[in-house]
């Protein structure tokens, strides 16, 4: 794949860890505004990639230099291969989740059909190319690593299995009796939060979807109150009346 290159300043040459992960963001306002941040020295950001809501990737920084996509871990269920610092190890790619004159709020699904596609192709491009594993463990989203400063990024509504149809799920490990109770309570959360789209939208969780919700620290009744606020569950009541 060819991408049009615009050298950002915002990087730091070389790596300080062999490339192991794909890390994905949304932008949080348009396309242009995210490259002025990347092209400002004093805003210290920066993707190697940019996927528009088109379908458009533009290419920020070289795969082989630091990108200053996230340098903060909160998740303590985080790879260890991502410590100390993610940018060390990963490609961040950013999507456009702007519309309009306002930029979109975080409960509404900002996503493009083209926009999935080409976020689809460049990881698969990306992963080929790099050698990274085609699962949850090394392509996640940065809500994963940061649940408690962004966990909206890149929200609820990216169709993970479209990212990624051949294993979206953890690779398994032998626990010891902690983790193993950590293990039975997140799948009792899992469960829950599953049970709960059934009920208010009649269909299951995607694995982004389960992550966010299992990260953001609400309870059920919080995240029941939120699923009621949908656009898709307002969609569902509309044809029902």
């Amino acid at each position: 794949m060819d991408f049009p290159f615009f050298a950002s300043p915002n990087f730091t040459s070389g790596r300080k860890k062999e490339i192991k992960a794909i890390i994905i963001h949304r932008t949080f306002g348009s396309l242009e505004k995210t490259v002025q941040r990347c092209f400002d020295p004093g805003f210290w950001e920066s993707f190697h990639f940019l996927v528009s809501r088109q379908g458009k990737i533009i290419q920020l920084v070289k795969c082989q230099d630091t990108a200053w996509h996230c340098g903060w871990i909160s998740n303590p269920k985080a790879p260890n291969f991502l410590k100390p610092n993610p940018n060390f190890c990963s490609i961040g790619i950013a999507c456009e989740d702007y519309r309009g004159k306002k930029s979109m709020a975080d409960d509404e699904n900002f996503w493009t059909g083209d926009q999935e596609n080409a976020l689809a192709e460049l990881i698969e491009y990306l992963r080929k190319n790099l050698n990274i594993p085609a699962d949850s463990y090394h392509i996640l989203g940065h809500s994963k690593i940061d649940p408690q400063r962004s966990p909206q990024d890149p929200g609820p509504f990216l169709n993970w299995k479209k990212i990624l149809p051949a294993d979206s799920h953890f690779p398994q490990k032998k626990k010891s009796q902690d983790s193993l109770q950590q293990l039975t309570n997140s799948y009792l959360l899992e469960g829950m939060i599953e049970k709960l789209f059934y009920g208010i939208l009649n269909r299951e969780p995607n694995t982004s979807e389960l992550d966010y919700y299992r990260h953001s620290g609400l309870d059920i009744a919080q995240i029941s109150g939120q699923l009621a606020r949908t656009e898709e569950f307002k969609k569902k009541l509309l044809n029902q009346y």
